[in-house]
């Protein structure tokens, strides 16, 4: 059975790229955008904001698959 690894980002990445969606929004999926500060992904350098903090720690600390992944831990696969 496939099992996460504790290196891979391939879930973080997708989950990136939706919250990236959500922010801007995207005309191929229909979807507008939110643009709330709680999806943020692009802070501008001067935005001090605790959403702002949030997305440039997120963008430069990546959580391995393994870790993000549900399941018990030692169990986590990706047969889901």
């Amino acid at each position: 059975k496939d099992r996460f690894n504790q290196t891979d980002t391939t879930l973080y990445r997708r989950l990136a790229d939706l919250v990236k969606v959500i922010d801007e929004g995207s005309k191929d999926h229909n979807v507008p955008a939110y643009n709330g500060g709680l999806f943020e992904t692009s802070p501008q350098r001067a935005d001090r904001s605790r959403e702002a903090a949030a997305a440039r720690f997120l963008k430069k600390h990546r959580v391995p698959d393994f870790f993000g992944s549900s399941g018990n831990s030692g169990e986590r696969r990706a047969d889901f």
